[in-house]
């Protein structure tokens, strides 16, 4: 595998963008090289690939409903894996669709609406979780569904305005990278809280070895947060958002 097709699978933009999660940055290292073997040794294409990841996302949730945890993370992080392996499969392959970039779509809208929902379900089986509790996490789940993109990018009519302080909740949006760029204070900001709330960063991590090892107490505890974590974020942007759509300055 040359520098070249290293360079395609994974291009600047990719690389700046996932190396900003944990589990991402981790697997980055070894996913080309099972690219180059699926572009040069067989005949499988980028949708294949996404939808075997699809079909381990789902088995994963079979095994943590069974409170299987070590098979159900090992399906997942075959479910991240790929879903790293499908998108530079398609960029050296030149397959790049319609279909692919919404089965992409389906994939992480599968993950966000229902993975940590079946662990919190799991604790409520155990009487470790309220009813009301599990139906709140769910409902900010669904709530992050319906604003996941629509939080993802504010636009900014004059960028020379922003200063240190606006920065460090500007770039708190997806694809503010301008922004932090600039202000290391917002880059740390943005980086505590996508790698808790995103597929890919830090948080299947942290679950996984809390339920394999069975750290039932800090498994909870964790749950609260992310999800707390998750509903701070999507209040704080949204509320950015309509403040900068909404008000506007009085004229003299």
């Amino acid at each position: 595998m040359n520098k070249n097709f290293r360079s395609i699978a994974r291009p600047p933009y990719i690389i700046n963008e996932q190396n900003q999660y944990l589990l991402f940055f981790i697997m980055m290292k070894f996913s080309p090289y099972f690219t180059y073997f699926f572009s040069k040794h067989t005949k499988v294409s980028a949708n294949t690939i996404s939808w075997l990841s699809i079909i381990f996302l789902l088995l994963s949730f079979i095994y943590l409903f069974f409170f299987n945890y070590l098979i159900a993370f090992i399906f997942l992080f075959l479910n991240l894996f790929l879903d790293n392996i499908d998108g530079e499969l398609a960029r050296v392959n030149n397959q790049t669709s319609k279909l692919g970039e919404f089965l992409e779509k389906i994939n992480s809208d599968i993950f966000y609406i229902f993975f940590y929902n079946i662990i919190a379900f799991n604790f409520y089986r155990n009487d470790k979780l309220s009813i009301i509790i599990l139906i709140s996490f769910f409902l900010v789940s669904l709530i992050h569904f319906f604003l996941r993109t629509k939080i993802s990018h504010i636009n900014l009519k004059d960028e020379s305005k922003i200063n240190f302080f606006n920065s460090i909740y500007l770039g708190l949006f997806k694809y503010s990278n301008n922004i932090r760029n600039k202000y290391f204070a917002s880059k740390v900001l943005y980086l505590f809280f996508w790698n808790v709330i995103s597929s890919g960063g830090v948080s299947e991590i942290i679950f996984g070895f809390l339920l394999i090892f069975g750290y039932d107490d800090l498994s909870l505890k964790y749950l609260y947060f992310y999800f707390i974590t998750l509903f701070s974020y999507m209040f704080f942007l949204t509320l950015i958002k309509f403040i900068q759509q909404n008000l506007k300055p009085k004229k003299n």
